[in-house]
């Protein structure tokens, strides 16, 4: 590709008119270069520019360039600052390359405003360096390195283009500077940035290679960086010659305007003439680091900017130019998800740290803004602006070159965001220069949020300015008065009412800021910063302040334009946003224009029936008045107020005397009005609206701050007398209120309402029609009296009635008005009727009830489509596999790209390695297949879309790479493909069809929880193929569509009966069945027989749990097992062992056990903290049962900062609409509530540890309450909604509290009951009522050490909220004292370790009527059943000695408390204390009947030695621990003590 090869001829259409370039359509030629003629072209993605060289004939040929291209090519595939030729075609005629279309270089960009900040230079220079540094290790070399091969983006990334070191010579004559020309001097500049070895003397050799070395590359990025920090030209030939003989030295005539001294240094070095005193570009970038170039620029800045620049830097196939394709809107959505780590590199310092005081944005205004960023909101703040070299310059490009393209509402509102961010740390030139610009032409936008949004960050950002620079000095008057007055002409504000009121709030800052920048812009021309006028030159003074007024009154005369625009708006939204503005504009317009312009349109105001307008009105008018002054105020604001008191709205009574209140704070009211207010207000103490009372006595109490204490006795004491129960020596606002009579009943003052608007001939209204009670009086009278002083007792029998007036006082009497209330109807009695009358009169104005409308979609063209999901397992399984792998933070993110694994492609992230290159390569596309870095490892996603669609959401970009990131195990790769990275276009639509689909019922099984990973080690992350698994059949791609339907599928998906198993019905309520043996003709009721002993625990049992359809039960112990128990097994009278095991880790016990509600899946908790989350696998087929190996579904550790250790001691479970909760009450005093399906605590409660330590605890039916029982006897009832303790009770005794259970009954009497095993003494257990705090029922077992008499104090709660701090501690210790003292005496009393079960059993006669039972067993050994109902069922089911019997009775304590004793026959003990016996049956059980019983005649000694030993196989030796009955095959209880035996009785 010589010099003959290529032709001087202007090139037009038909040079690239050829079939290989068939796609693309020329435009325009490009440059003047003689060697490749140059032009640009259209592709159907973009444009292209084509470099073309004509073949002098047809013989020649390009093939050994064009392969040496094609292999350059693929050797600079994956570098992220090179963009290498797309195609290299050769046709009979010429050889053409084509790459993609950049619209700027380095050369126009240097030129281009707003210049390039010193930060910028340097990023460009980082990039540049990283490029070379990549190129020169893979051993490609460019040749022809300048600006104009520099392309650079309008965020600033830069591009090394047209490397042409394969086919332009090496070595270059120096006597003949032509070739130079022809070849390298493109630009006709004659620049020349070639190295000096490069140009040979006449008979010099050249290097033997004949190719460019690496230092050459060198020279000529140090000659372009040098013309980047310079913007001058740093060689010309003639200078590149001299300096090659020595007789010109750059480092002083040029480099000295380098302000920066490492950049100075770099760049010396770089265009050493000595090509071996040239370092290479790794060992540049290693050297100045954290000098010439800041640290973030190396560890994730560059990869950041390379994933947001990719898609548009011709490596993806990218839509048509008449279509958004929405890659814009992606950058800004990056950089808004990366703001947190980004501001963590950029040294933002804390930006999470609180708002300073003086920045606290005052109540109900809209500025200082909050902005609103992931994880920072904060106001906005202009004391946060960085020093020195500022990174944000970088990333507010991005924004700014993103914005004008960007496609989607949404992306516009957050690029607002974030330059309000930047703008906060940018100096205040920088805010004017490069955000403002861009911020304006939004006001163009067709979103009203995007217009909102542009609104308030333009007035933001403005407030934010505190200094102005002479070229900005003009800023409003020039740029934003017209940029305005033509925006409130748009359809956009005119159509929008929410843009007018942003545009009303926004008006009292920017006024302010206009003034402010005109005193700024004062301030410059004093200081002859400006240039004075001629005028001004022959008049100093006059002509000085002359300027000043005429640019005033132009700003003053453009905000009364702007002003009358919302003063006249018909939307009372408006005017209420308005009237915020109001009391900054009459400062800003100054007493003249104020009372022109706003004032005498503000009274209108009060018209409009709109109670919040008039609200916002006495909010404002505080303001105005302070303004104005004490004359105006009373002449024209006061009356004005004073009518308002009689509005119908209590609202707006409320409003206007919390601004009269105000008013008397600021001391505005003059002393003769101030009391005649007292006493027009005083009476609104007695109105029945609280927040009216407490205006009223915050007026007085204000009234009186500027009046003497003589004066407030004098004067205002006699004034509010009529309306206090007592005389108040100070008048504070909490002692009037203390001291106010009973205000007016609500019902009379409506009814009065309604006399009032309803009345005729009545004459009782009469005088409050001509009545000056809310108005001035003109009364001179010293000291003021009240006008209510003559309203006694018998007022009101004074007053002229009629018959009417007579009839609506009768009715008035019967709505509860008393005689005291008489004499406060008199005193309301003209508001009454000012009220009734304004409420006849809004009532008869027809105006839409917006706020009552349904409004119907089909009115707004609204479509509906109905969505069917899929309900495949495998599908969700997917899915919520590849969320858990989405979900890390940025710490997780780093330590994965710095382990072993990702060792590699940290190094590229890192800049300190070079990526191998690939095999392979496409040569005939023009879009470019790369691998470029990812940066989507250190974002945080808490969902993926699910949609099969290309584009699914936004930070789907990101979220596919973060996949792909952790299938490769490195944060690098993000893109494979062009496949992977094309994006649909956003659309917004709906389509009226309905499309149907499958829904496919979860298969029985679960989807089993991986463990968690060992350190060092990844999840591998699923293929990409799998994780765009459609689960529903939207099409559309809008994303704000797909983020709903996919939090839809996961929120309303079964996912616990896939994990836990089916829904496990119960058992139905209805009669429990007996043995087949015995007919059973009544309620059921255990006999005693034993049926089976098991005996495979080696120590004490904990609990008993029943499977909801009662097919098995469980049991935990403190030998570290729970153990599966078949209840066919028993029916069949087998061999009684277990059919599975569940152990814990050796020596760690089982604390607590129960079901996940309804399924076959338990939860038990060990003594080392751990939670284990089982699944039983259990089937029936013929008749028989198959369990399978149990499947441990979860393990999880209670996190705790105990030093001893914390683990559950007792736990439930309950199911919500789409929770799955599992409650914890831990040894420390912890309530836990954990997400079962993440196993996350929701929260957590904190029992008092005075209280004791929690032992157990019961769940309201609804969720909505738990109780919570401790050793200490204290019982703490939490608000679960809440999550407030409300209030916690203790028995007398101090008794440890053991069990608690919900009454079985569903009854509504009773469903708040709660039954109680210890608290009192005597192993007793007793029903609770929460809700009223009453005993219902107690249960007394029969023990030698039990008290004859019964006192009501003793099933008493005390409220220790109300209780001294140590009454607790004294009776927890005389408890303990009394329990050392008789432990000695006797051991076989029940103690209160007594455990409990209450269920419901049905006769069979009557299906109806359900009868509660009790079963409960202590350490005595008897296992007891209670008939709660029925003295005949109660009977004692195991233990006990032989011949003994016992009987039971009923008696009452008190009024509320049923008590049900156990007696032994013989005992003739006396009743308790107050207690009515009513009944007393023996017991029959056939358990308790031996042969000495049926004869009469006393047991030998044999005998009785041998019914004991018969009696010791019978019942338990050792405490009872837990009991709980089965029902199926037929009712058994199940009884366990602390040897480990487990007892089964029927």
């Amino acid at each position: 590709m010589g010099q003959g090869y290529s032709t001087n001829l202007p090139l037009g259409p038909s040079a690239i008119e050829v079939a290989e370039l068939s796609d693309l359509t020329f435009e325009k030629p490009l440059g003047g270069a003689r060697f490749l003629r140059t032009v640009r072209a259209r592709h159907q993605h973009g444009l292209v520019v084509v470099k073309v060289c004509a073949k002098a004939n047809s013989s020649i040929t390009f093939k050994t360039y064009g392969q040496a291209l094609r292999q350059q090519r693929l050797a600079l595939t994956g570098i992220p600052n090179v963009l290498p030729y797309a195609r290299i075609r050769e046709t009979r005629t010429v050889g053409l390359l084509v790459r993609q279309y950049v619209h700027s270089s380095l050369y126009d960009r240097i030129s281009i405003r707003p210049f390039l900040e010193n930060i910028e230079k340097k990023w460009i220079a980082f990039q540049l360096l990283c490029a070379l540094r990549d190129c020169h290790a893979r051993e490609v070399f460019h040749g022809d390195i300048k600006t104009e091969n520099v392309l650079v983006t309008s965020w600033c990334w830069v591009y090394l283009v047209d490397f042409a070191a394969t086919f332009k010579p090496v070595y270059l004559p120096e006597d003949n500077p032509a070739d130079f020309s022809y070849y390298y001097d493109t630009s006709n500049r004659r620049t020349c940035y070639l190295a000096p070895e490069r140009f040979l003397a006449a008979g010099q050799a050249p290097h033997e290679s004949h190719k460019v070395q690496w230092n050459m590359d060198i020279f000529s990025m140090g000659c372009v960086l040098a013309e980047l920090f310079t913007e001058t030209p740093t060689f010309t030939l003639s200078q590149l010659f001299r300096y090659r003989r020595g007789e010109y030295d750059p480092t002083v005539s040029l480099l000295n305007k380098v302000d920066d001294v490492h950049m100075r240094s770099l760049i010396s070095s770089m265009i050493r003439l000595d090509p071996g005193e040239r370092w290479h570009a790794s060992d540049y970038l290693d050297e100045y680091k954290s000098k010439a170039f800041p640290l973030y620029f190396y560890q994730h800045l560059h990869v950041l900017m390379q994933e947001l620049t990719d898609p548009t830097s011709g490596r993806k196939q990218t839509l048509t130019v008449k279509s958004n394709n929405g890659l814009s809107d992606d950058r800004i959505d990056k950089v808004y998800d990366y703001f947190e780590m980004l501001a963590v590199s950029l040294n933002y310092g804390d930006v999470l740290s609180p708002t300073p005081q003086h920045h606290v944005r005052p109540a109900r205004t809209l500025f200082p803004l909050q902005v609103d960023l992931p994880n920072n909101r904060h106001a906005a703040n202009s004391m946060l602006a960085a020093t020195g070299d500022n990174g944000t310059f970088i990333l507010l490009n991005v924004i700014t070159a993103s914005l004008r393209s960007a496609g989607r509402a949404y992306s516009k509102i957050r690029a607002c965001e974030l330059l309000l961010a930047f703008a906060e740390r940018l100096p205040d030139e920088a805010k004017m220069d490069h955000i403002l610009p861009y911020i304006m032409p939004l006001l163009d936008d067709s979103e009203a949020m995007v217009l909102v949004a542009a609104l308030r960050s333009l007035t933001q950002l403005l407030a934010l300015v505190t200094v102005v620079s002479p070229v900005n000095s003009f800023l409003f008057t020039q740029y934003i008065f017209p940029r305005l007055q033509a925006f409130v002409k748009t359809s956009g504000f005119k159509n929008n009412s929410i843009v007018r009121e942003t545009y009303a709030a926004c008006l009292a800052s920017l006024a302010e800021t206009a003034s402010r920048f005109l005193d700024m812009m004062q301030a410059l021309r004093a200081e002859g910063s400006l240039p004075s006028s001629d005028k001004a030159e022959g008049d100093g003074y006059a002509a000085y302040h002359d300027a000043y007024d005429a640019t005033r009154l132009e700003v003053l005369d453009a905000f009364e334009g702007q002003t009358k625009v919302f003063l006249t708006d018909t939307d009372t939204a408006v005017r209420r946003a308005f009237l915020t503005a109001v009391p900054s504009l009459c400062v800003f317009f100054g007493e003249v224009r104020a009372s022109d312009i706003i004032l005498s349109h503000l009274n209108t105001y009060l018209n409009d029936p709109d109670w919040l307008l008039k609200c916002a009105f006495f909010r404002a008018i505080v303001g105005v008045a302070v303004y104005i002054g004490g004359a105006s105020l009373e002449d024209f604001i006061l009356p004005l107020m004073l009518q308002a008191l009689a509005d119908p709205q209590d609202f707006v009574v409320e409003r206007a005397l919390r601004s009269l209140a105000s008013m008397a704070e600021l001391g505005l009211l003059q002393r003769p009005k101030t009391w005649e207010l007292i006493d027009t207000i005083a009476r609104f103490q007695l109105h029945p609206n609280v927040w009216i009372k407490e205006a009223a006595a915050h007026f007085v109490f204000a009234a009186s701050t500027y009046l003497s204490i003589a004066d407030g006795r004098t004067l205002v004491t006699p004034l509010i007398q009529p309306y206090l129960k007592v005389p108040v020596s100070i008048l504070s606002e909490s002692d009037l209120l203390d001291a106010l009579k009973k205000p007016i009943p609500r019902t009379v003052l409506d009814m009065a309402m309604e006399w009032a608007k309803r009345t005729d001939r009545g004459i009782f209204w009469k005088t409050a029609r001509e009545g000056k009670q809310l108005s001035y009086r003109a009364v001179a009278q010293m000291p003021p009296t009240s006008s209510v002083s003559d309203f006694g007792a018998k007022a009101l029998g004074k007053v002229p009635k009629n018959d009417e007036d007579e009839q609506w006082l009768g009715r008035l009497r019967n709505a509860g008005m008393r005689g005291e209330d008489e004499m406060k109807l008199l005193a309301f009695r003209e508001y009454i009727w000012r009220a009734a009358q304004r409420t006849k009169k809004d009532s008869g104005v027809g105006h839409e009830q917006i706020y009552e409308q349904i409004i119907a979609l089909r009115k707004l063209d609204i479509n509906a489509q109905t969505v069917i999901f899929d309900g495949g397992l495998d599908t969700y399984e997917q899915r919520m596999r590849d969320e858990g792998h989405s979900e890390r933070t940025i710490a997780e993110a780093l330590e994965e790209a710095a382990g072993p694994i990702a060792d590699t492609k940290l190094r590229k992230l890192s800049l300190h390695g070079i990526p191998e290159s690939r095999a392979g390569g496409n040569t005939g596309a023009l879009n470019i297949h790369t691998e470029p870095r990812s940066l989507s490892g250190l974002r945080k996603q808490t969902s993926g879309s699910l949609s099969s669609s290309p584009s699914s959401g936004v930070g789907l970009l990101a979220k596919e790479g973060d996949r792909s990131t952790r299938h490769r195990g490195s944060a690098g790769g993000l893109l494979n493909g062009s496949d992977l990275r094309i994006k649909a276009l956003p659309e917004v639509a709906t389509d009226d069809t309905t499309a149907a689909g499958r829904l496919q019922t979860p298969v029985q099984g679960s989807r089993r929880v991986s463990p968690a990973p060992v350190a060092g080690q990844r999840p591998r992350g699923p293929e990409r193929a799998a994780s765009h698994r459609a689960v529903h059949n939207y099409t559309g791609n809008d994303p704000t569509v797909l983020k709903l339907l996919d939090a839809v599928y996961v929120d309303t998906f079964p996912a616990a009966a896939a994990e836990f198993g089916p829904t496990i019905q119960a058992t139905k309520r209805g009669p429990i069945r007996s043995t087949s043996a015995h007919s059973q003709t009544g309620p059921w009721r255990p006999e005693g027989q034993l049926v089976g002993v098991l005996s495979e625990h080696t120590a004490r049992v904990t609990r008993i749990v029943v499977a909801p359809d009662h097919m098995f039960f469980l049991t935990g112990s403190d030998d570290g097992t729970v153990k599966v128990w078949d209840a066919g097994r028993l029916e069949r009278n087998v061999t009684h062992r277990s059919r599975q095991t569940y152990r814990l880790a050796p020596g760690v016990k089982v604390t607590s056990l129960c079901f996940v509600d309804s399924t076959h899946t338990f939860v038990c908790t060990g003594s080392d903290g751990s939670v284990h989350v089982v699944k039983v696998e259990v089937t029936e087929q013929q008749g028989s049962t198959r369990y399978a190996k149990l499947r441990n579904l979860r393990e999880w550790q209670i996190p705790t900062d105990s030093q001893s250790g914390e683990h559950a001691v007792w736990a439930e479970h309950y199911r919500g609409d789409s929770t799955s909760t599992l409650v914890l009450a831990t040894n420390v005093g912890r309530i836990l509530a954990v997400d079962l399906r993440y196993m996350v605590v929701d929260f957590d409660l904190h029992n008092l540890p005075e209280h004791g330590i929690p032992t157990c605890f019961c769940i309201g039916r609804k969720r909505d309450w738990l109780l919570v029982g401790t050793t200490h006897g204290v019982l703490s009832l939490w608000d679960l909604r809440f999550r407030l303790r409300l209030r916690s009770w203790t028995f007398s005794s101090a008794t440890p509290i053991t069990r608690l259970q919900l009454h079985p009954s569903r009854k509504s009497a009773k469903r708040n009951r709660v039954c109680v095993s210890g608290g009192t003494t005597g192993g007793e257990v007793t029903v609770w009522d929460v809700e009223k705090v009453i005993c219902h029922e107690v249960y007394r077992p029969a023990h030698a050490h039990s008290k004859d008499r019964l006192h009501l104090r003793d099933y008493e709660l005390r409220n220790l909220d109300e209780e001294r701090p140590d009454g607790l501690l004294s009776r927890v210790a005389g408890n303990v004292a009394t329990d050392a003292n008789t432990s000695d005496l006797d051991t076989s009393g029940p103690a209160v370790t007594t455990a409990i079960h209450f269920g419901l059993h049905q006769a069979p006669e009557d299906a109806e009527a359900l009868h509660a039972f009790a079963l409960t067993g202590g350490p005595d050994g008897r296992l007891r059943f209670w008939d709660c109902d029925r003295l005949e069922g109660c009977r004692v089911v195991s233990g006990g000695s032989p011949g003994e019997k016992s009987s039971y009775t009923f008696s009452q304590l008190g009024l509320d408390t049923r008590v049900l004793t156990e007696k032994l026959l013989g005992d003739e003990s006396s009743l308790p204390a107050n207690a009515v016996e009513s009944s007393k049956i023996a017991s029959n059980n056939p358990a308790k009947r031996t042969s000495s019983s049926r004869t009469g005649v006393k047991a030998s000694r044999y005998e009785t030695i041998r019914l004991s030993a018969q009696r010791l196989l019978d019942g338990h030796l050792d405490t009872i621990t837990d009991v709980a009955l089965l029902e199926r095959p037929y009712g058994m209880v199940l009884s366990a003590d602390r040897s480990g035996q487990v007892f089964v009785h029927q």
